[in-house]
């Protein structure tokens, strides 16, 4: 029988939530994916900005990736009341990049390598939010 690796000796990053940090011993497991889903309202938004705010604060890079069809110009207005925001970091550090019309008209291949040039040329840590709704899922090629 094989003993099983403990997740102890992966490497993990601090998301700066600290109760979320405590439940999952650290932190998220560098290099893996995670899907964080809910309803709207939930709080993914506020999460996903949350961690990679707090990566920028600890000197790495981000790139948040968002798959809704509205504008993400306006996230930082809703943001801006919250204790971890910051405007000085967004497009120096942390970039926000709109992946929907990629996916809408090239689908899937067309939204990765839209991604991956922009890891190669600006971040660190991805955190993407797409759609939520059936008709979303519907327009971006998902049943």
């Amino acid at each position: 029988m094989t003993k099983a690796r403990s997740s102890d000796s992966l490497e993990r990053f601090a998301t700066g939530v600290a109760g979320l940090d405590a439940i999952l011993s650290g932190g998220l497991l560098r290099g893996a994916t995670y899907i964080v889903r809910g309803p709207p309202g939930a709080g993914k938004t506020i999460l996903g900005n949350q961690i990679c705010f707090h990566r920028v604060a600890s000197g790495e890079r981000a790139l948040y990736v968002t798959l809704l069809a509205e504008s993400h110009a306006r996230m930082p207005a809703h943001l801006g009341s919250l204790e971890f925001f910051d405007p000085t970091p967004i497009a120096a550090s942390l970039v926000y990049l709109s992946g929907y019309r990629a996916l809408e008209q090239d689908g899937l291949t067309g939204l990765l390598d839209q991604v991956r040039k922009e890891i190669l040329t600006s971040a660190g840590h991805v955190f993407t939010q797409g759609p939520e709704s059936k008709q979303a899922r519907r327009q971006a090629g998902r049943r």
